[in-house]
């Protein structure tokens, strides 16, 4: 074989190697970026079902140790006195079902939801720094993220 094919035919190969890397990476980005959009949109909806909550019954569901929302007891949070319920069947008015879950929940991520009845806390964590927020675990609240 000559000595120029084989020479193109490895800078071919390289060629699709790199694109093929590069291809990954892109999409492996994406999809984290999108997994973090979900999670900020699923803590939103939370919150604003929490005010809703709180409008109605002048607190916020009283948790005190952490719950995973989405969990056996957290799938539903509607207008019963613990707020949060596993189905809805005693609910007369439902504020959000189902409760959002980790896109990742099945790899051990989740949302907790904590409250003393005046506050309350939502703890979730963030795959990149590219939404405004650094990558890592954050705490929503009634006065924002942090």
């Amino acid at each position: 074989m000559n000595k120029s094919i084989i020479v193109k035919i490895t800078f071919a190969v390289i060629a699709i190697v790199c694109v093929s890397a590069l291809l990954l990476l892109l999409v492996n980005y994406a999809q984290k970026k999108q997994r973090d959009v979900i999670r900020l949109n699923d803590i939103s909806g939370v919150r604003f079902a929490l005010e809703a909550y709180f409008f109605n019954r002048q607190q916020y569901p009283i948790v005190l140790t952490p719950v995973v929302l989405g969990s056996a007891g957290a799938r539903v949070l509607c207008d019963t006195a613990a707020g949060l319920e596993d189905a809805d069947d005693d609910c007369e008015k439902i504020f959000l079902a189902p409760l959002p879950h980790d896109p990742l929940a099945e790899s051990g991520a989740h949302y907790f939801y904590a409250s003393n009845g005046r506050d309350y806390a939502l703890t979730f964590s963030l795959e990149r720094s590219d939404s405004g927020l650094a990558a890592g675990e954050h705490e929503a609240s009634a006065e924002g993220i942090k």
